[in-house]
């Protein structure tokens, strides 16, 4: 393992959670400064949601409903197919189908990137039709804004992105380069091809 890819590694959670406990670290921080910011911006202003108010049925109502709501989402959540895992290349077809068969009804199959060939949807692999799944492909989660934003992150020089790209080819080049990370060559993780 190389020095640029145990750096990367730090940036998410990982396929078996394996930095959980500093996302954990990092949430409670972010929250735990927001709560401290918000007490102290203007102390001498009234509180607004008393503990009285809290003991309102209305407002345990509707804290009851905001708690069934997130438990829904995390259900939800659970449903899609777990492309943060290594298992998951969603550009063949043999791990588009197994994708399809982890579907719990009602899931989201999330297939990020460019197709090489042809890709078939079996019937069976579909639940025939019935198991109210959707696909969705895209090469930029969140479209324009979020690729505008990014690009800002990257052109203020903010995060070094380096380590994400493994390798280079030419125009010509280009079957070598798609071969390369479709085969996870050398511990290709992305591959830019560059003009003549």
């Amino acid at each position: 393992m190389n020095m640029d890819e145990t750096k990367l590694y730090s940036w998410f959670l990982g396929p078996k959670a394996e930095n959980a406990d500093m996302l954990e670290r990092l949430v409670l921080e972010a929250l735990r400064d927001c709560v401290f910011w918000r007490r102290n911006f203007h102390p001498e202003d009234n509180i607004i949601i008393t503990e009285k108010c809290k003991r309102e049925d209305a407002f345990q109502d509707s804290l009851a409903l905001v708690r069934q709501e997130f438990l829904a989402l995390l259900a939800n959540l659970k449903r899609d197919i777990p492309f943060y895992s290594p298992r998951y290349i969603g550009h063949m077809q043999e791990t588009f189908e197994n994708a399809l068969r982890c579907l719990r009804p009602g899931g989201t199959l999330s297939s990020l990137g460019v197709y090489s060939g042809k890709l078939q949807v079996p019937y069976d692999a579909f639940a025939a039709g019935i198991g109210d799944y959707r696909i969705t492909t895209t090469l930029c989660p969140g479209g324009r804004e979020r690729m505008r934003r990014l690009m800002e992150v990257v052109r203020g020089g903010r995060v070094d992105f380096t380590p994400l790209l493994t390798h280079t080819f030419s125009l010509d080049e280009i079957k070598e380069g798609y071969r390369v990370f479709g085969e996870r060559i050398d511990g290709a993780l992305k591959v830019a091809i560059k003009p003549l």
